[in-house]
């Protein structure tokens, strides 16, 4: 993810534009950023499948 953050989720389109998802162990969905000018994946959200 470190290297390329983009090949691993999967951006997002309407009102979310703008973020990418990725799901974790299939119980998480995280929500994120990638900043390419700063070499940054920033964490927007995280949930609980379930919930």
């Amino acid at each position: 993810m470190s290297e390329n953050p983009d090949i691993h989720g999967k951006p997002l389109r309407g009102s979310l534009h703008g973020l990418w998802e990725i799901y974790y162990e299939r119980k998480f969905r995280i929500l994120y950023t990638i900043d390419i000018e700063r070499k940054e994946v920033n964490i927007e959200a995280i949930k609980h499948k379930d919930l």
